[in-house]
């Protein structure tokens, strides 16, 4: 069986010059595989790096831990959607050199009219990850999963 360890130091200074340390750690045991992608993607460009739904013979086809790093900034789409519903989309900004780990592929699809509702929805799995190039140089992400 293989591992996949996340461990994390925040550090901060106050303006006064004291230094703050915050340490984290988390564990995903029990995986029976581990792979690490590199991808580049060129400037301006969008490309999905995670998408089973489509790629029948894509393995693996869900994830109990994903990490990824980039070397530049990423825009990061995640997509959910259950049985055949509209899909709904969740994206953010990654900054260079800052993981993003997500410690399951559950996400909660729902199409609420108001914030409140969403965590409501129907506990399903990210179907879809894409990835978007915002400037004008390419960038390298790292990708690393675990099953």
């Amino acid at each position: 069986m293989s591992s996949f360890k996340i461990e994390t130091v925040i550090t901060t200074v106050d303006s006064e010059g004291k230094k703050n340390k915050k340490s984290y750690s988390h564990s995903v045991t029990s995986l029976s595989d581990i792979q690490w992608k590199n991808i580049s993607i060129s400037n301006g460009a969008v490309k999905f790096v995670w998408n089973p739904t489509v790629w029948a013979d894509y393995e693996p086809s869900a994830f109990s831990v994903l990490a990824l790093i980039s070397d530049g900034d990423l825009d990061v789409e995640l997509t959910c959607n259950t049985g055949n519903a509209s899909p709904g989309y969740s994206s953010f900004r990654l900054a260079p050199n800052s993981p993003f780990v997500l410690t399951t592929n559950a996400a909660y699809y729902s199409y609420a009219s108001t914030t409140d509702a969403v965590f409501g929805g129907t506990l399903d799995v990210i179907d879809s990850i894409r990835v978007a190039e915002p400037s004008t140089a390419s960038v390298n992400l790292t990708m690393g999963f675990g099953t």
